[in-house]
């Protein structure tokens, strides 16, 4: 892996007013540490930063400090909620020789076969997983071909094709990406009141139906009484 220069200047003063004047004047506050040697405090040129990392995170960076070199990795990068500008960034030391951990990105590529003849979705559960290597043997990504994947295939940590001298830290059961099948959308209901409509006209239609019966009911003791009243004058 090829190595970024990088130049740092060490920082006299800390706080948040001078990480905001830092800031102001182009440059990113940082901090510079491990192998059991004393933190630095520095700067660096939000350009040159960006620059470093264009390519990703996971890089080499000969870091020159005062005319003092020092092999170097990102460990964390602090970025601002509002504008996602780079307000901090931590910096550990590396040997060339010794292991490192990092996170890598898994990258997708092709569409897979549930996706292109069945209208499937392709869910990726794992953006990156965690492995173990020198650092000059860190990937910039791991790539996984999903082609052939059809509904309700998914693709494993443990299925994935990794470089010889790389050590997968992830759980190898860890599932990520999945073909699911397609939602089907029922029928759109009708809303309360359109379904209740027909239950409240038959409702109707019965009190209409018994308050008609009842007054051919009052209709029909009436003319039995008037009937009654005629027989008994002609009597």
């Amino acid at each position: 892996m090829e190595q970024i220069e990088l130049k740092g200047v060490l920082r006299k003063k800390t706080g948040s007013a001078e990480a905001r004047r830092i800031r102001r004047r182009g440059f990113v506050p940082g901090v510079l540490y491990g192998r059991e040697e004393k933190p630095l405090h520095l700067k660096v040129s939000l350009a040159g930063l960006h620059k470093a990392i264009s390519g990703g995170e996971n890089v080499i960076i000969n870091l020159k400090i005062d005319e003092k070199a020092e092999t170097v990795m990102v460990k964390e990068i602090q970025r601002d909620p509002v504008d996602d500008q780079i307000v901090h960034v931590d910096f550990y030391r590396v040997s060339l020789r010794e292991e490192v951990k990092v996170n890598v990105p898994v990258e997708i590529t092709g569409e897979a076969k549930g996706v292109r003849e069945k209208g499937g979705v392709l869910e990726q559960i794992l953006r990156e997983i965690e492995i173990k290597c020198l650092p000059g043997d860190i990937p910039e990504r791991i790539t996984v071909d999903v082609s052939e994947l059809d509904i309700g295939d998914s693709i494993t940590v443990e299925q994935l094709k990794l470089p010889a001298k790389v050590t997968v830290l992830s759980p190898p059961d860890a599932t990520v990406a999945v073909v699911i099948a397609p939602t089907v959308l029922r029928e759109e209901e009708k809303p309360v009141e359109e379904a209740v409509e027909p239950e409240l006209i038959g409702k109707k239609e019965k009190i209409e139906e018994a308050g008609e019966e009842k007054e051919e009911a009052i209709e029909g003791k009436e003319s039995s009484e008037k009937a009654s009243k005629e027989e008994k004058k002609k009597e």
